[in-house]
C-alpha cells in the first residue's frame, strides 16, 4: 500500500525522498571527517598510555615551541622515572633513496629504534617485530613502499640505498590508516644512544613515552623541570648561554593531533572547526527532518476522508496507526537507503565511520509517530 501510495504521487515523493536523502548524506559527509578526525591514533592498544614530550625554548627575545626534543631524553626517562615503562625516538627524515639507476626523494621515512615497536601498533606482514631494529642498517619498510622498490615478491634480506648507506630489509609492516598522525613509509636503524650531548644536536627526534598506567602529566611535568635544571641547563650555562633556558611539556597522545603552534611538526586539525561541522550537520538534518514532516502533513490532509472510512468500517486506532507507521517507515526507508549510498560514494572517511543509523531511524519513527498523532 505504502509503496502504491509513493507511484501516485510521484511528484510529491520525489521531493520528499529526495530533500530529506539529501540532508542525511550530508550529515553523514560530516559525521564522517568529524569521527574521523576524533579517531586520530586511537587504533594503537597502549594509546592512553602513550604521551609526546614537546620543548619550549626560552630566550630573551621570545619563547620557541618545538614538537620535538633532545636526543638523549628518551634514555634518561626510562632510567630516571620509575613510572615510565618504555620511551622510543622518531626522527624525521629526508632523503635519496637509490633503486638501480633510479633516485627517489622520500619525506616519510624516518629513523627509529626497537623500541618504537612496543610503544606503536605495526601490524607486521615479514619478519617480526622483535628483531625489526634490532641490527645496525636495518630498515622496516611498509607494504606499498616494498611493493614500489621490490615488487610483489619477498623483500626481507633485500638491500636498499638511502642517502648513499645501504640498508637491509628486516621486517615489511601494513600501511599506516590516514588517521595517523606520523605518516611513515619506513623506518630506519639509528644509534641513538650515541649522542651524549643533551644540547649539541638541538631538538631532533619525537620522544614518545609509555607509562606503566594511567599518566598523571601534573607529576611529570614537574621530574620533566628537574631533568631540564640537571641535564640541560649545566650545558647551556657552560656554553655561556645563561640567559637561555629549556623547558619539556608533555601532551597525551590523543592530544597529538590538535597541538597547535609547535615548529616541526606534523598537519594537524582542529577541535573548533570539529565542534562548528558538528552543530551544521545537526542543523542540516534538523531542517531536512522539518521539511520533511511538514509535507507529509500537509500530503496527510488529503488522506483524512480515507481515515473517516476505515473507521466507520470498523478499523481500530491502532491498525490505522500501525498502516500510516508502516507507509511513514516505507518511505523513510528509502531517504535512508539514498543517503547512505550518496554519503558513501562521496566520503573518503566513510568506510573507518562505524555510522549509528539507529539515531536516524528514530528521528523517522518520530516523524511517523508525528503524522500518525495529526490523523
Amino acid at each position: 500500500m505504502a509503496g502504491r501510495h509513493l507511484l501516485r504521487h510521484k511528484s510529491f515523493s520525489l521531493i520528499n525522498i529526495l530533500g530529506l536523502s539529501t540532508g542525511i548524506a550530508a550529515c553523514l559527509l560530516i559525521y564522517g571527517y568529524v569521527h574521523h578526525e576524533q579517531s586520530f591514533d586511537s587504533y594503537h592498544p597502549k594509546a592512553d598510555r602513550i604521551a609526546r614530550v614537546t620543548t619550549v625554548f626560552h630566550s630573551p627575545e621570545l619563547d620557541l615551541l618545538f614538537a620535538t626534543s633532545v636526543t638523549p631524553l628518551a634514555g634518561a626517562l626510562v632510567r630516571d622515572c620509575p613510572e615510565v615503562e618504555n620511551a622510543a625516538r622518531i626522527e624525521p627524515a629526508d632523503l635519496t633513496v637509490g633503486q638501480g639507476t633510479s633516485l627517489f626523494h622520500e619525506k616519510n621515512f624516518v629513523y627509529s629504534e626497537q623500541a618504537v615497536f612496543s610503544l606503536f601498533y605495526f601490524s607486521f606482514l615479514e619478519g617480526s617485530p622483535a628483531t625489526a631494529l634490532a641490527e645496525p642498517n636495518s630498515i622496516v619498510l611498509t607494504k606499498s613502499t616494498a611493493r614500489k622498490y621490490f615488487g610483489d615478491g619477498e623483500v626481507l634480506g633485500k638491500t636498499l640505498v638511502c642517502d648513499r648507506r645501504s640498508y637491509h630489509v628486516t621486517a615489511v609492516i601494513a600501511d599506516k590508516p590516514s588517521n595517523s598522525d606520523l605518516q611513515i613509509d619506513a623506518l630506519l636503524w639509528k644509534n641513538f644512544q650515541a649522542v651524549t650531548s643533551w644540547m649539541e644536536n638541538d631538538f631532533e627526534v619525537y620522544t614518545f613515552v609509555l607509562f606503566r598506567g594511567r599518566p598523571d602529566l601534573t607529576a611529570f611535568r614537574k621530574q620533566l623541570t628537574v631533568m631540564s635544571a640537571t641535564y640541560v641547563q649545566p650545558e647551556l650555562d657552560k656554553a655561556g648561554d645563561k640567559q637561555y633556558h629549556v623547558h619539556f611539556e608533555p601532551e597525551l597522545l590523543a592530544d597529538v593531533h590538535f597541538s597547535k603552534g609547535k615548529l616541526v611538526d606534523t598537519p594537524k586539525g582542529s577541535r573548533l572547526f570539529q565542534y562548528h561541522f558538528s552543530v551544521l550537520a545537526v542543523f542540516i538534518l534538523l531542517v531536512a527532518l522539518l521539511n520533511y514532516i511538514n509535507l507529509s502533513t500537509a500530503r496527510a490532509e488529503e488522506r483524512a476522508k480515507e481515515v473517516a472510512i476505515r473507521k466507520v468500517a470498523g478499523a481500530k486506532p491502532m491498525q490505522l496507526m500501525g498502516q500510516f507507521m508502516g507507509g511513514i517507515l516505507f518511505s523513510y526507508g528509502r531517504c535512508l537507503g539514498a543517503g547512505h549510498r550518496h554519503g558513501r560514494s562521496c566520503n573518503p572517511f566513510f568506510q573507518q565511520a562505524a555510522i549509528h543509523t539507529y539515531f536516524f531511524l528514530s528521528a523517522g519513527i518520530h516523524c511517523g509517530c508525528w503524522r500518525c498523532y495529526f490523523l
